[in-house]
C-alpha cells in the first residue's frame, strides 16, 4: 500500500528522461516581432535592431533624424551710437552635426541632439572674459516635416526653454530680431537665426 501512495504522489508522470517534453524555465521566449523601436535591442533577434527592422517603419520616431545638421547665424547691425564708440557691422556664424544624446531628455523635446561648435565666420569682437562656446545641445520636437519646435538650455540656470518654431521645406529657419543693449545704452540689433535639417 505505501507503494501505492507514493506512486500516487505529485503528477504520477516521470517526464525526466522524456525528450518530448520541453522544460521552458530556462529558455528565453523571443517576440515575434520588433516590441521597441527606440531601446538598441533586437528584441526579435532578426538581426535587425529597432529603426532598422521592417516591423518599425511605419513608427513616427523612425522617421526622425539619427543626425541634425546646424548653424546659426548672427549678425550685429550697430547703430551710429556704436560707431561713434568704434564698432561696425559684424557676424558670427557657428556650424554643427548635432547627434542624438540618449543620455539627455528634455520636456517637450522627442529627441535631444548635442554636437560640438565651429565658427567658420567670426568677425565680432570678443570679450576676453567670456569664451566661445564649443559645444551645445538642443531638443527637438518633430511636428511636421516642415515645423520642428526647438529647445536650449538657459546658461545662468542649465533649464531647457522653448526657442521656437523652426518653419521651411529645408533647412528649416527661425529667425528674431533685438535691439542690443550696452551698459544700458542701446548700441543696435542684433538678429539670430538658426538653420537646420535633418542627417
Amino acid at each position: 500500500m505505501i507503494w501505492l501512495l507514493a506512486a500516487c504522489s505529485g503528477s504520477g508522470v516521470d517526464t525526466s528522461d522524456d525528450t518530448d517534453v520541453v522544460d521552458d524555465t530556462d529558455t528565453p521566449v523571443v517576440p515575434m516581432e520588433e516590441t521597441a523601436c527606440d531601446d538598441q535591442i533586437d528584441d526579435d533577434q532578426d538581426g535587425a535592431v529597432d529603426c532598422n527592422d521592417s516591423d518599425c517603419f511605419d513608427e513616427e520616431l523612425c522617421s526622425w533624424p539619427v543626425a541634425v545638421g546646424f548653424q546659426t547665424d548672427v549678425h550685429f547691425d550697430a547703430n551710429f551710437l556704436a560707431e561713434l564708440g568704434g564698432y561696425s557691422d559684424c557676424d558670427v556664424v557657428t556650424t554643427s552635426t548635432l547627434q542624438r544624446d540618449r543620455n539627455q531628455s528634455c520636456a517637450g523635446c522627442d529627441r535631444v541632439y548635442c554636437g560640438t561648435f565651429a565658427y567658420p565666420t567670426d568677425t565680432c569682437p570678443q570679450d576676453a572674459n567670456v569664451q566661445r562656446p564649443t559645444d551645445g545641445c538642443f531638443g527637438f520636437s518633430f511636428d511636421a516635416s516642415t515645423s520642428w519646435t526647438m529647445y536650449g538650455t538657459n546658461p545662468q540656470t542649465s533649464a531647457w526653454e522653448l526657442v521656437g518654431t523652426l518653419t521651411g521645406t529645408g533647412p528649416l529657419t527661425l529667425s528674431g530680431s533685438a535691439p542690443l543693449d550696452y551698459e544700458g545704452t542701446e548700441v543696435g540689433t542684433l538678429t539670430t537665426t538658426f538653420y537646420a535639417s535633418p542627417n
